[in-house]
């Protein structure tokens, strides 16, 4: 099986997931789809940062982003914490 979440760095909720016995662009689809509508569909200039994995770089993911008006961000090659939490206090 593959999970699939969407982590609010806000809140420290997970408003969407998903889990599949294959790793495709729609388990991750799936989890942004919830994600989305569990914040009633307002989700305009979020930005969703992922790794670059297949289902993230994918073509459709992208489509999808952009009908929601969410900007997508991910780290650089080999780069495990590109973009650190706020509660780590600024170390990288």
């Amino acid at each position: 099986m593959y999970p699939a979440c969407v982590l609010d760095i806000c809140s420290r909720r997970v408003p969407g997931y998903s889990m599949a016995s294959h790793m495709r662009v729609e388990l991750v689809i799936d989890a942004l789809t919830m994600a989305v509508a569990a914040r009633g569909g307002h989700v305009d200039g979020v930005i969703f940062h992922g790794d670059r994995g297949a289902p993230c770089t994918s073509a459709a993911f992208a489509q999808v982003c952009a009908g929601f008006g969410i900007r997508r961000s991910m780290g650089r090659v080999a780069r495990a914490m590109t973009t650190p939490s706020p509660s780590r206090s600024g170390r990288a």
